[in-house]
């Protein structure tokens, strides 16, 4: 299924065209009939020479309902540009050309109408105008079919032409998307909602979550183009009735998705602006009022540009009355505020929260670029070169964006010299202090916390630091050690399980002492007893022996295994807290990491 509609100056034969393709008018207000101008969106449908059903949307074209011609511009695989044979190219076109441009649509066809109003000459003159106006948004040279309703001069010319057009048609890959143009309720079935149906399909039974509300919704039944359906897909007009909810739930501009995570909701949002027509520069107040219109929303809204002001790309923050759901990649049309003139084009970058450095940086980007480069065309990529760090979907273990070298941990890539400096500053801390708690270099490292465990983990594995328990040592030197400190060592070793007190070590001893301990040969335990790291280790894997992560002993199970009293058994215990081993929860300790199995903590 297929959706196409129509552009143009108003009382340029719109709706008759659509009449003459389908059979049905498409104005269903009376004051529309009465006064022969669309006001709000008309429908209708036909089935093609290859039994596809098309869809066709008809719009409004006076300049007061130029919002509403947006609402029915975002969803079309094919626009039909009318032009009126008599008046020719009027203000109108060139506003509908301008959204059509702004929008994204690309394929458009120049239908020029009421042809039996003028002669041979003037037919010409017109199709070469309405060329050259073409030409000058577009860049390029239109495809034109002229016509006639009431003769039907055209119309099977036009319907082949669609087809040619419609079977280059790419399929829209993102997740189901139903932007809500009218809702109400029938009885015996509650609230409805139509819409056109873009990206995936949709299927009766499914859950469904309207968007920027959050509200959750069940489809009950599903109708396209007033026949029951099971499923409806990519490209058809719909009215779905939702189980659980309200008609005041269903508000025009609401969007339906089975994927909310698609979308980032927001008042604020991030985005690349440009002028209509090819060759132009734009030149804009710094900060200043304008209208936003995206699929069949509209809103007001405050815009700050920041980088350069003047230029053929622009960076600008728009900040709207209404929370909005976004999409990187989304076109939207920025009106001149209080006027029905399309001021320029915007392309949606990110709603996400941007600090002041990450803008300003991106500005420079835009500047540099006139966009954004490919290498920053997701919203992944974009983050991960403007914070340094981000996960992404590649699997490479090594990223180049723009000239920058990204290191793969886990699901994370992180730029390398961020990753350095978060060496270097363990490697200082650790000059310092003899052991810095994992948790503490995490909320220091100024990333989040399971890439910031992920980095530590890292540093381990490249020797340039070692874990034990749940603290970050200084990797242990490999030099050999003197005589002094042979000596030494072997005097506190002999103390066994009950240490070298502090206070028995000489004045021509405590050079040695520091140097074993930054030889990570001895520790310190709460300032009173000295005992060599293999001494302590073997305390360790006693008071642990035979317990599992997660049990908990007290005291006198410890002492079990040590035959020490609590002078020396408590401090012994809180050096084991200290290191990650255990953790005291009153009178007990609860096992965290066992001897052989550092890191891996509850």
């Amino acid at each position: 299924m297929y959706i196409i509609g129509t552009a143009g100056h108003v009382d340029h034969g719109k709706s008759s065209l659509v009449e003459a393709l389908t059979g049905s008018n498409p104005d269903r207000l009376p004051q529309e009939k009465e006064r022969s101008l669309t006001i709000v969106l008309g429908f209708a449908s036909y089935t093609n020479a290859r039994n596809q059903r098309i869809g066709i949307i008809d719009v409004p074209g006076h300049e007061r309902f130029i919002r509403n011609m947006v609402s029915g511009i975002w969803s079309l695989d094919l626009a039909l540009l009318i032009v009126a044979a008599d008046d020719g190219w009027m203000e109108q076109t060139e506003d509908h050309a301008a959204i059509l441009k702004a929008m994204g649509v690309t394929e458009i066809i120049v239908v020029i109408t009421k042809a039996d109003l003028v002669d041979v000459g003037r037919l010409a003159t017109v199709t070469e105008e309405v060329a050259l106006h073409f030409e000058a948004i577009f860049d390029r040279r239109p495809p034109v079919v002229v016509t006639s309703a009431p003769s039907g001069l055209g119309i099977e010319a036009l319907k082949r032409a669609v087809d040619a057009t419609l079977a280059q048609r790419l399929e829209h890959p993102f997740p189901p998307a139903l932007c809500i143009d009218r809702s109400f309720i029938i009885d015996g079935i509650g609230a409805v909602a139509t819409g056109s149906l873009r990206g995936q399909t949709l299927q009766v039974g499914e859950q469904v979550t309207l968007l920027p509300s959050g509200v959750k919704a069940k489809v009950r039944t599903i109708q396209c183009y007033g026949e029951a359906a099971q499923r409806a897909g990519d490209g058809t007009r719909v009215a779905l009735s939702l189980q659980g909810i309200t008609k005041e739930q269903l508000p025009t501009g609401e969007v339906i998705t089975t994927t909310p995570s698609f979308y980032r909701t927001s008042r604020r949002v991030h985005l690349l602006v440009t002028p209509i027509r090819t060759g132009e520069r734009l030149k804009l107040k710094r900060v200043g009022e304008v209208e936003i219109a995206s699929a069949t929303w509209h809103d007001w809204a405050t815009m700050h540009i920041t980088g350069d002001r003047e230029g053929e790309t622009l960076l600008a923050t728009l900040t709207l009355e209404e929370v909005r759901p976004w999409y990187s990649g989304e076109s939207v049309v920025l009106i001149r505020n209080g006027s029905s003139k399309v001021l320029a084009k915007g392309t949606v970058i990110t709603a996400a929260e941007l600090e002041k450095g990450g803008l300003r940086s991106l500005a420079a980007i835009v500047a540099r670029c006139n966009g954004l480069p490919p290498s920053l065309a997701t919203e992944a990529d974009l983050f991960l070169h403007l914070n340094g760090y981000g996960k992404s979907a590649d699997h490479g273990a090594v990223r180049m964006i723009e000239g920058e070298t990204f290191i793969r941990l886990g699901p994370w890539y992180l730029k390398q010299s961020q990753l350095e400096a978060c060496a270097q500053k363990l490697a200082s801390d650790l000059d310092v202090r003899h052991s810095l708690p994992l948790q503490t270099f995490k909320q220091e490292s100024g990333l989040p916390l399971e890439l910031a465990e992920l980095v530590a983990y890292h540093l381990v594995e490249g020797k340039q630091a070692r874990l034990v328990g749940a603290n970050l040592e200084a990797a242990v030197q490999q030099s050999a050690l003197s005589a002094d400190e042979e000596a030494l060592l072997k005097k506190i070793e002999g103390q066994g399980f009950e240490g070298s007190p502090v206070k028995w070590i000489a004045k021509e001893e405590r050079t040695t002492i520091t140097s074993l301990r930054q030889k990570q040969e001895i520790l310190i335990v709460e300032g009173s007893f000295v005992y060599s790291e293999r001494t302590f280790a073997e305390i360790v894997s006693r008071i642990l022996k035979g317990k599992a992560v997660g049990t908990t002993f007290t005291i006198a199970d410890a002492r079990q295994h040590l035959d020490l009293s609590r002078k020396y058994m408590i401090p012994l215990l809180n050096t084991l807290e200290d290191r990650g081993y255990v953790q005291r929860m009153g009178d007990v300790r609860r096992v965290l990491a066992l001897p052989g199995e550092k890191g891996r903590t509850l």
